[in-house]
């Protein structure tokens, strides 16, 4: 997000794997961008793997602040603040980027 409050992506990694080469590419994420804060899934991410992903950032000194938050509804109602904010404001994605095609047909889905 920027100083106007415009959401921008700038990386995305798609893919259903161990719960051990995620949290290795999470680590990759902060490392590269070293963003400020992280939103996650209460329930899923805290029950099954929080202890091993802590220990990971730790061990690589991929710092970031976790915030969890509570699942309510399904993916459709979860979505529904994001829809409305990008309506309003937009999304800024890079279109060269070369998984923007897989993530344009998701948002479209």
């Amino acid at each position: 997000m920027d100083r106007e409050s415009r959401l921008y992506v700038l990386d995305l990694w798609r893919e259903q794997t161990s719960s051990e080469k995620w949290i290795e590419v999470f680590c990759d994420l902060v490392l590269r961008w070293r963003p400020l804060d992280w939103a996650e899934e209460q329930g899923q991410i805290k029950a099954s793997i929080g202890p091993f992903l802590s220990r990971r950032q730790h061990e690589r000194s991929a710092y970031v602040n976790r915030e969890p938050f509570p699942t309510r509804g399904d993916k459709a109602v979860r979505a529904q603040s994001i829809r409305g904010r990008m309506a309003l404001e937009g999304l800024y994605v890079p279109v060269h980027a070369p998984w923007y095609p897989a993530f344009r047909a998701e948002l479209q889905a």
